[in-house]
């Protein structure tokens, strides 16, 4: 689902920029690009290299760096109060 950050910049990608050139500088396939420019974040060196290709970065999504790999989850009590010791 596309937000409405996201249709924005797809329209001004599609005014002021060649999507396949701009790919091409940036160093990724076309789909690739558009998968970043509707994230809601993208990584902070990939949010670097669009604002230098001249993107106005209240267009685009918030730069975090999140580390790759399977997330840890850490199980919840049903209790959330702790175990009280008996006497």
């Amino acid at each position: 689902m596309a937000t409405a950050r996201s249709k924005r910049l797809v329209d001004w990608v599609k005014k002021n920029r060649n999507i396949t050139a701009l790919a091409a500088d940036i160093g990724l396939s076309e789909s690739g690009l558009r998968r970043l420019l509707i994230a809601d974040t993208i990584p902070t060196r990939r949010h670097l290299q669009f604002v230098q290709q001249g993107f106005p970065e209240s267009l685009l999504p918030k730069a975090v760096d999140i580390k790759p790999g399977k997330k840890t989850i850490i199980p919840q009590r049903e209790n959330s109060q702790p175990a009280q010791a008996t006497a």
